[in-house]
């Protein structure tokens, strides 16, 4: 092999090498600043809109690398109503969106123009809603089966602002038993309603705020005295569970299509009785007094 031909094949190592240098610096230069941060979709509709985060300008529509934290959000667009927000990312945000709303005739021609910018937009908040049902139905099984309604009742829910779930019972005295009833069957396999805060409305509860505090020695006796004033007032069947009682009674005339059925929970305490339930249809944490849910259910199983 002569001089030349050593030359020739240094210099293509060299030109290899070098190129494998320069694969490796702009794979650097787009890693390194990628490292430790979360990759996450920033979109405002339209698209054309500036989009500013802690001031500095980034590209809308796009994918971004940003540290976890907090984040002031600036979006603006000549005729449409800014927008400024604060989002907060972690290792869980997968985008940043929303859409600003024009406000002139000419924003509005641009809206229009760049409709499928909205509808991108859209989606997302159609994935956000679908995977916000599918958490809250993990967490929360029985608003799998509801909404529960018809002409005489309806059964649902609401969500809280802690993200709670409270369940919700709209209907008339007639037909408040014929509505608990449904629900406790439709429950039954699904979810536990003790630990359900349940609102009741269109219900009159009439044995709430009614007790007259007395002596009686039986839990029975102690219960009847209590409620003796009220219309209609009849004890049904009780059970006792450790140190308390559970009762069914209900109140109310067949006949003028106002019974409605209750359920109680009273715990004897230095040898007198005492009410740790406010009378209701369903019992629960939220109207009994530190009652283990293991009590609750079997009363709402009396």
């Amino acid at each position: 092999m002569d001089g030349y031909d050593k030359k020739k094949i240094i210099m293509i190592m060299a030109g290899i090498v070098s190129a494998i240098v320069v694969i490796i610096v702009i794979a650097l230069v787009n890693i390194i600043p990628k490292i430790g941060k979360v990759e996450v979709y920033v979109g405002y509709a339209p698209f054309v809109a500036d989009v500013k985060m802690d001031g500095e300008t980034v590209k809308n529509n796009s994918k971004i690398y940003l540290e976890e934290g907090d984040y002031s959000v600036e979006v603006s667009y000549e005729g449409f109503e800014p927008y400024s927000g604060v989002v907060t990312v972690t290792k869980d945000t997968s985008a940043i969106y929303g859409n600003i709303v024009a406000q002139t005739e000419e924003a509005e021609k641009i809206a229009s123009e760049h409709i499928d910018d909205y509808l991108i937009i859209e989606g997302y908040f159609a994935q956000e809603l679908s995977a916000e049902g599918e958490d809250i139905v993990k967490k929360f099984p029985i608003v799998s089966i509801l909404p529960i309604t018809n002409s005489l009742y309806k059964v649902g829910y609401e969500v809280s602002s802690d993200n709670s779930i409270v369940l919700t019972i709209d209907t008339i005295n007639t037909y408040v038993d014929v509505a608990v009833e449904k629900l406790k069957n439709a429950a039954s396999n699904v979810d536990d309603l003790a630990k359900y805060d349940i609102k009741i409305s269109g219900f009159d509860n009439v044995l709430a705020g009614s007790f007259v505090e007395n002596n009686a020695a039986s839990s029975e006796d102690y219960i009847k005295n209590g409620f003796g004033n009220v219309l209609g007032f009849e004890f049904m069947n009780g059970t006792a569970d450790g140190d308390y009682y559970i009762a069914k009674v209900k109140t109310g005339d067949i006949q003028m299509a106002s019974v409605a059925t209750y359920l109680m929970i009273i715990k004897k305490e230095d040898g007198k009785w005492k009410f740790v339930s406010t009378p209701s249809q369903i019992m629960t944490l939220y109207n009994t007094i530190d009652v283990p849910i293991e009590v609750l259910d079997v009363a709402n199983n009396l």
